[in-house]
């Protein structure tokens, strides 16, 4: 089955004031992504490849994240590569259920319709919120969140990322998430290095509205959701006037459990 979301873009001109200091851009050339994943095999069995990261140039990048490398399913050292990148310490879910039952109820509770909700897309575009605002705007989002420092939220973000991460030829999970800033403001270098090193993101800066800059963000969300999402991300754009954008996407594809047979009608099979 496949499926990916494109789960959260939003637009925030307040409280960055952590990010927004005297730098002079000197953006990277290229940030390793996720391309969509290749045909998944007839059978489960064998050494299976991870999907491949390839690197996007963009002169709009300040930051890339660093995905960490799954060993393949078959391989040797495959078992432990899973364990490492899923090490996690005990309790470091306990502030989330409150925040994602709070979350589900307000997001889908009183919606009409066919509605979608991806609470750890939601997650981690807070998170890094709290990580570029200062004083009580961040306060407030980890209150939110059960945490008492901004601290402790770098350390829970950087495990749900990786709790959440799957590469290894047969699956593949990634959470991706990036941050937008608009070029008339400079930035704080430490604070675009942490998001991309806790959080994931990509960090990019450019002018706000411009095509060049949509086309590039249209870009990123389109490589970060396999394509599957192109009628929709056609249409998204930054405005002229946004100080700061957030986007975050999650690209899932894995294989069923029981496999489906040719001979066999559909719901035999299923």
């Amino acid at each position: 089955s496949v499926a990916a979301i494109l789960a959260i873009a939003l637009l925030w001109g307040f409280g960055v004031s952590p990010l927004m200091t005297n730098r002079t851009p000197t953006p990277s050339l290229s940030v390793p992504d996720t391309t969509p994943p290749y045909t998944l095999p007839d059978e489960f069995r064998g050494e299976k490849v991870p999907a491949a990261f390839s690197p996007v140039t963009s002169p709009y990048l300040l930051s890339a994240p660093a995905y960490p490398q799954m060993v393949g399913y078959g391989f040797t050292g495959y078992s432990a590569s899973v364990r490492e990148i899923h090490a996690t310490d005990r309790g470091y879910t306990d502030s989330l259920k409150t925040f994602f039952d709070k979350l589900v109820k307000e997001g889908l509770l009183y919606q009409e319709g066919n509605v979608a909700l991806s609470p750890v897309n939601i997650y981690l575009a807070l998170a890094m919120l709290a990580e570029t605002a200062e004083g009580n705007s961040r306060q407030q989002i980890l209150d939110l969140m059960g945490l008492d420092s901004i601290e402790a939220l770098r350390k829970q973000a950087d495990q749900v990322w990786r709790a959440n991460y799957w590469n290894d030829g047969l699956s593949t999970s990634v959470l991706a998430s990036s941050l937008w800033l608009d070029e008339r403001l400079s930035y704080n270098e430490s604070v675009v290095n942490t998001l991309s090193k806790s959080y994931y993101a990509s960090v990019f800066r450019g002018q706000m509205g411009s095509a060049e800059l949509n086309n590039t963000l249209q870009d990123w969300l389109n490589k970060n959701t396999g394509e599957l999402l192109s009628d929709y991300v056609k249409d998204v754009k930054l405005t002229a006037d946004a100080v700061m954008s957030l986007a975050t996407t999650i690209h899932y594809q894995a294989e069923w459990d029981g496999f489906f047979h040719k001979e066999l009608n559909t719901e035999d099979a299923f």
